[in-house]
């Protein structure tokens, strides 16, 4: 392979808990956008007192 230049990389799996966490991870920044976009009035969220009253 040195010969030839061909370069190897391991690429790891992914596991159950490690999905999890990057999930939860970009949930949390996906959320944390929406607030900074209703902060600058981009966007309108529904407040919590509205959202239970659609239950």
């Amino acid at each position: 392979m040195k010969r030839m230049k061909i370069k190897a990389e391991v690429v790891q799996k992914e596991t159950a808990a490690q999905k999890r966490e990057r999930e939860f991870l970009e949930s949390i920044d996906r959320a944390a956008q929406e607030v900074k976009a209703h902060l600058r009035g981009e966007i309108k969220l529904q407040s919590a007192e509205d959202f239970l009253n659609e239950l």
